[in-house]
């Protein structure tokens, strides 16, 4: 059910990962959206779903002990995740980590690849200066 029921959705679900930004014109198949309309993927996504949540509090637990360079750049307007939490959030809970927020929302390595590759650079650059 899942797949034709995902097929007769058609762009909605979409427009609210990528919100406040358009989808990308290739995302279906430059960035793999068709792949999201096969039952592997659901039945996949949905075990990690519940896995998560049994595995996350022993994950946040040792965020503080992450010694290395760390970025997250993150969407003001997502509407997937919630800035303040998963983004201003993560300030106290690792150490070091940089942050930055730009305009935009949950697909940023999508809709703004140059700027996610920049901070990519900057913090593996980081970590060859230790």
């Amino acid at each position: 059910m899942a797949t034709p029921v995902a097929a007769l959705r058609g762009e909605r679900p979409l427009e609210a990962v990528f919100g406040p930004e358009p989808v990308t014109a290739d995302f279906a198949v430059g960035g793999g959206g068709l792949l999201t309309l096969r039952p592997r993927h659901f039945e996949g996504a949905s075990a990690d779903l519940v896995a998560a949540r049994a595995a996350m509090p022993s994950f946040i637990e040792r965020y503080g002990a992450i010694d290395v360079p760390v970025g997250i750049l993150f969407g003001t307007g997502d509407r997937i995740l919630d800035p303040e939490v998963h983004g201003r959030g993560m300030r106290s809970r690792i150490p070091g980590l940089k942050l930055e927020l730009v305009e935009g929302g949950h697909m940023l390595p999508l809709t703004q690849p140059d700027r996610v590759a920049e901070l990519v650079r900057e913090v593996a650059l980081e970590a060859a200066d230790r």
